[in-house]
């Protein structure tokens, strides 16, 4: 177990039991009587757990116990500004500490918005003079090079800056990213925010290409298109037969340079030796243009379903959200991207996305559902209703991508899901 950096009040915690959130483990003895137990230890101290604000994601509990926040009243402060700016640290960076000093407070750190910093002065003054040390991005020790643009076809984002660490979630070639950690000439890993959903990861520096705030702008204004086949094979020229050595996936976006017959004419990122800063062609029917930036389409339901199955079988990876391996969340996510709408990363978080849908009765195509063990109120599992009392979704106990029934008849049928279905959300207008 581990402490997350930047995260004063959340203890972050390994759990091998990755299915959990998938809900294939019904009674597991091992995490109940962790639970039960209401501690974590900590090197050689035990602290209390607040179980009731405890939920998993991603095999890992995060915990919000107020109990473990120092008691003077600048560190109060700070946790409750913490908690109303910055209460979701895997979608942003608050990492602030208060000193007090002869001459009155100091605050100093890091964090990744302005509105946070003014917060934090705000409500600190109301205990006198409080010096304002806390940097907001760009950060000066990026330098220039502060954002980034993923140059891999498929780019691992981990929750450490080493290999050995949980897979949080994939980039795909031409996201963009801010860089909030690490030095992009120096460092072997840095950390980022990515631009689409904000969540915040380690990634290895070689994956990226640093750009500075010019380029990164000229890179985001350009008009894109968005790839619409699981795979789609990179041509050197607009010839069906000369292809490149690049292949690359499902909602990747490309810079338009122009159209030759039935291919589109792209630029690729740079920052790659093997392939990068040079045109390249996509076949039209692969794809489709999208503008500057990416808005809904105008689909229903059953365009959704027709891309979702498209993947069935896809391997199930934890925390994957490619069209090559993906969970559950990263599925769903990925499912609406390629149809335009930007949603969050994570299934509780696509669950408070989302507006509510009364009952299973009232279900309509394209929805999502959320699960979750042990009635608990935020979805640790989500899949897509695709009608027919159906939803896909991808699922380690049936090791990717499935379909499954709500219906006791259907032999696609799994009681689980009945038994700890929580709620339902809408994206679709």
């Amino acid at each position: 177990m581990f402490k997350k950096k930047s995260d004063n009040n959340n203890i972050v915690i390994n759990n091998k039991q990755d299915d959990l959130k998938k809900g294939v483990f019904k009674n597991n003895k091992v995490i109940n009587s962790f639970l039960s137990a209401s501690l974590i230890l900590i090197g050689s101290s035990i602290l209390p757990v607040n179980v009731s604000n405890t939920h998993f994601d991603k095999g890992i509990i995060f915990t919000d116990n107020n109990a473990m926040a120092a008691e003077n009243p600048a560190d109060k402060i700070l946790n409750s500004v913490k908690n109303k700016v910055a209460n979701d640290t895997r979608i942003t960076l608050f990492d602030v500490k208060v000193i007090n000093t002869k001459s009155g407070l100091v605050a100093q750190g890091k964090v990744l918005e302005e509105s946070q910093r003014q917060e934090v002065i705000k409500e600190l003054s109301k205990l006198g003079k409080v010096k304002n040390n806390i940097e907001v991005f760009p950060f000066a020790e990026t330098g220039e090079l502060s954002y980034g643009v993923a140059n891999l076809p498929v780019m691992q984002i981990r929750d450490k800056g080493k290999h050995s660490s949980q897979l949080i979630t994939q980039g795909l070639f031409g996201m963009t990213m801010r860089i909030i950690g690490g030095h992009p000439k120096k460092d072997d890993w840095v950390l980022v925010s990515m631009n689409d959903d904000k969540y915040v990861g380690w990634v290895r520096r070689p994956d990226i290409w640093f750009v500075n705030k010019k380029e990164f702008d000229s890179w985001n204004n350009q008009e894109k298109i968005i790839l619409t086949d699981p795979t789609v094979q990179v041509l050197n020229s607009a010839n069906k037969n000369d292809k490149s050595e690049l292949k690359l996936y499902m909602s990747t976006r490309l810079n338009l340079v122009g159209e030759s017959g039935d291919y589109y004419e792209v630029k690729l990122p740079g920052g790659n030796k093997h392939y990068s800063n040079h045109n390249t062609y996509i076949a039209k029917s692969s794809a489709r243009v999208i503008g500057k930036n990416l808005t809904p389409f105008n689909i229903k339901g059953q365009d959704l379903v027709v891309k979702a199955k498209m993947l069935l079988s896809a391997p199930y990876l934890w925390g994957g959200s490619s069209p090559m391996m993906n969970d559950c969340s990263g599925y769903t996510q990925l499912l609406y991207k390629v149809n335009g709408y930007i949603i969050p990363r994570d299934a509780d978080q696509q669950q408070f996305f989302s507006k509510p849908v009364a009952s299973r009765n009232d279900l309509k195509v394209g929805d999502l559902v959320f699960f979750a063990e042990n009635k608990g109120k935020s979805a640790t599992h989500v899949g897509m209703y695709i009608g027919d009392k159906k939803f896909i979704h991808s699922s380690v106990g049936y090791g990717g991508v499935t379909i499954t029934s709500f219906d006791p008849k259907d032999s696609l049928f799994n009681s689980w899901y009945i038994d700890n279905y929580l709620t339902a959300g809408r994206i679709l207008k």
